[in-house]
């Protein structure tokens, strides 16, 4: 099989065969030694990680490998390098690259893979997933629930659990199903004055996991378990108010750089004769001049109605402006 590649000169410009065959024909990007490619990765942030996974079948296994201690410090590096608060090592049963894609990876579900592009899916550190409202409402069991499902109560104090007094202030508007509403009156929920939520793929998990022991281990295994709770719900909380914290930041950066750069489109547009369109000044007057910096949560269809809102008022500003001018000049 040959190949037919294009050869120029002064005088004409002909295609002629190539007798290489394709099977000899590297691309020597995506022959690059292990430990190179790592080197590169190391000034990539994570998301473009994800983006050189479909690349290529080599690059695929660099970064998927799952026991490769290069592959592992690939994604601690960029991790620790553009999200300096979580420093931490990944959750228990995680690996580096599943704890960047709970971490970076806000706009998806990972039950479903639905795609959301106005608000992040929320992430539930308790369950270790990032999972939309639908996905939560089905997978999810109240206390009261799992014990009528004949779960012995012991196995599930080893648990992690979402309890009531996190209930409105850890899931944002809506992602609090309205159907778990009939959980909360539920006498058997109150377990210590507390609603626990469990996650029942983590239910099912352990009951495998407690089927497998022997009689001897099974009589100890809720003990032991349940003492290492205290310390992962601890762990869960630390993690929780780092991740929020430096969220906060780069959400304040991201905006005020997108409020500066939507400043600077309206002072470069012109009029027809060249002469600046607005004077930028009279855009302090405006009362929703500095909306986009006050409100959580702001959409590219907010953007959208933020600069209608900000031409309109312009012009109503600058004809109070030109009206107030000639009786100023009458008064003096």
């Amino acid at each position: 099989m040959t190949s037919l590649y294009y050869e120029s000169n002064k005088k004409n410009s002909t295609f002629v065969k190539n007798p290489i065959p394709h099977s000899f024909m590297k691309c020597y990007a995506t022959d690059i030694p292990t430990e190179i490619f790592a080197n590169f990765c190391e000034f990539l942030p994570p998301q473009d990680l994800f983006s050189l996974v479909p690349v290529c079948k080599s690059y695929r296994d660099i970064l998927y490998a799952s026991n490769s201690t290069i592959t592992e410090q690939i994604w601690r590096n960029s991790r620790r390098t553009y999200f300096p608060s979580m420093i931490e090592p990944p959750l228990e049963g995680m690996n580096e690259r599943e704890y960047t894609v709970l971490l970076f990876l806000q706009r998806t579900c990972q039950v479903c893979g639905m795609r959301r592009d106005e608000m992040p899916v929320p992430l539930h550190w308790e369950f270790k997933i990032r999972c939309c409202e639908e996905c939560f409402e089905k997978n999810v069991a109240s206390h009261g629930e799992l014990i009528k499902e004949k779960t012995r109560r012991p196995l599930l104090s080893t648990l992690p659990y979402i309890s009531k007094d996190r209930v409105s202030t850890h899931f944002a508007k809506k992602a609090w199903p309205q159907n778990l509403k009939s959980k909360v009156s539920d006498p058997l929920t109150l377990t210590h004055n507390r609603l626990r939520i469990y996650w029942r793929p983590d239910v099912e998990k352990l009951l495998k996991r407690f089927q497998a022991l022997k009689p001897k281990e099974r009589s100890i295994f809720p003990d032991q378990e349940s003492k290492n709770l205290l310390l992962k719900m601890q762990d869960f909380e630390k993690r929780r108010q780092a991740y929020t914290i430096e969220m906060k930041e780069k959400k304040e950066l991201v905006r005020r750089t997108r409020f500066a750069r939507e400043m600077e489109a309206f002072e470069r547009e012109k009029n027809s004769d060249g002469t600046p369109k607005y004077h930028s000044p009279m855009f302090g007057y405006c009362q929703t001049h500095q909306k986009p910096l006050n409100f959580f949560i702001f959409t590219e269809k907010d953007w959208e109605n933020w600069r209608r809102q900000m031409n309109k008022e312009y012009y109503l500003m600058m004809e109070r402006a030109n009206s107030f001018k000639p009786i100023m000049c009458n008064a003096l």
